[in-house]
């Protein structure tokens, strides 16, 4: 991939199993760390839930690559906080923000966030959906959202 120029990998999830992690090492490691001849190095990215240990675990297989990312998510939707966590829309809200921070107080400046299943936002109103954004938004100028929602819903995130 880094061959042909992909300039982020997400390397796997290290919290998912000690495989997972070690190749997620070796990815960082060795792909993170080769310079081509026009300078280009892609960036590797560890998946992590919305928790300390996961979280943890992204770092250290990552960190050693020229260009870490921690790639970490938490559910958004109404039924996936009911049932999935158990959570109300504030207690995500803050678990979302506190990981973001949390993740770069280990030394990692560069952390993405996903709001998982946030195609069903509109269930619980677009005013939540941004609320999600601004909080997580005030807690790093740095962070960049990862956002595998159809293409209409683009214009939403400039509102």
């Amino acid at each position: 991939m880094a061959k042909l120029g992909v300039d982020i990998i997400e390397a796997g999830f290290p919290a998912a199993s000690k495989d997972d992690f070690e190749a997620v090492k070796m990815i960082a490691n060795e792909v993170g760390n080769q310079v081509d001849s026009e300078g280009y190095v892609p960036v590797i990215c560890g998946l992590s839930r919305c928790n300390e240990k996961d979280i943890r675990a992204a770092w250290e297989a990552v960190k050693n690559a020229k260009r870490p990312r921690i790639h970490t998510f938490i559910a958004t939707s109404g039924i996936h906080m009911e049932y999935k966590l158990r959570k109300s829309k504030e207690e995500v809200v803050e678990i979302a923000s506190s990981m973001v921070r949390f993740a770069r107080s280990l030394g990692c400046d560069d952390v993405e966030f996903s709001p998982e299943d946030a195609g069903r936002f509109e269930l619980l109103g677009f005013e939540f959906f941004v609320s999600v954004f601004n909080f997580v938004c005030s807690v790093s100028d740095i962070i960049l959202w990862g956002l595998w929602i159809q293409r209409s819903y683009r214009t939403f995130l400039c509102y």
